[in-house]
């Protein structure tokens, strides 16, 4: 991730790469454990955005403050906002900025913004995520077992009991389980990366999480194989992760937003080719086709054709 790059490669993406977007795919508790979130060498001329399922994507000032609700049809555009003059705060229902008011038309280009770099902050799982998917897998006499347990009535240690009950089922199925598990409960997460990189004038885009195997891994695997790239070839790029943490050198680093401790480290540290593998022949398996598999999550065939135009060019237009 670009908070614990290199110099060298923190001027790489401020200066010779000229990334427009930045995407986080952390959760809230690996960002507050991070030191240079606000690191000025890099993200400093970037807005940022701040995605949740239940509120959608805002723009928010540098105390996470909202300022303006961020919608497909706002992509060109983000509207300033003005806290004393009512008339400026049109509703999030009128997106396409028309009004009846012509004092309103008049002042359209005064009350809006070309929207400059992006950094959107994206948490497409937490532990809460990963115990809901994990209940929903688990055999119903277990189910019972821990609903009786439910942490809205029961003890601490209780509690922790269940929790443990559950990562002994992540732990048992391993890496493929995580990655089935970010594929079913990030859904929505995953369609809004999407739809971001969807929209060419957000590009260059930089994806990352903490590691960038996990999350980032399947949403790479689900854009490579989307665009056509070979099941081996994702492989091989996905397998050039695996000692990402011994390099990292962090026992606090946290994998697909799980802590460690709760982890096998023999298996979840890893990143071997049969996992990604088996990833891939998931989405078929269970969803038809990684193409059926965005339209599931929301993301149809015009979202489909615009996303495989932005990311691909004629080679025609290279000579």
């Amino acid at each position: 991730m670009p908070s614990n790059a290199t110099e060298e490669d923190k001027r790489e993406l401020s200066v010779n790469m000229q990334v427009k977007t930045l995407i986080d795919l952390r959760s809230v508790t690996e960002l507050k454990e991070d030191e240079s979130l606000k690191d000025g060498l890099i993200y400093q001329g970037f807005d940022s955005v701040i995605w949740t399922r239940s509120s959608g994507a805002w723009l928010v000032d540098g105390e996470g403050n909202k300022i303006s609700r961020i919608t497909p049809s706002k992509r060109h555009r983000i509207k300033k906002f003005f806290s004393n003059n009512n008339d400026d705060e049109d509703s999030d229902d009128n997106d396409d900025g028309n009004s009846n008011n012509n004092n309103n038309n008049k002042n359209k280009n005064d009350n809006e913004i070309v929207r400059g770099n992006e950094r959107h902050f994206v948490a497409i799982m937490d532990e809460r995520k990963y115990l809901v998917g994990t209940l929903q897998r688990i055999r119903k006499r277990t189910v019972a077992r821990l609903v009786l347990t439910s942490p809205a009535l029961a003890s601490k240690r209780v509690r922790t009991k269940s929790k443990a009950v559950i990562m002994d089922t992540i732990n048992e199925g391993g890496l493929p389980v995580l990655n089935d598990l970010i594929l079913q409960m990030a859904r929505r997460g995953i369609r809004y990366v999407l739809e971001t990189i969807a929209d060419p004038e957000r590009h260059p885009v930089v994806i990352y999480c903490t590691a960038g195997k996990d999350r980032t891994g399947v949403l790479t695997a689900i854009l490579l194989s989307y665009l056509g790239v070979e099941d081996e070839l994702i492989v091989g790029d996905y397998e050039k992760s695996k000692n990402v943490y011994k390099e990292m050198d962090d026992r606090k680093a946290m994998v697909g937003a799980l802590q460690q401790r709760d982890l096998d480290p023999d298996v979840f540290l890893d990143a071997p080719a049969q996992v990604m593998r088996e990833t891939l022949e998931g989405i078929r398996d269970i969803y038809g086709s990684v193409e059926e598999y965005m339209e599931w999550i929301g993301f149809n065939e015009e979202d489909r054709l615009r996303l495989r135009a932005a990311l691909l060019v004629d080679h025609a237009e290279l000579n």
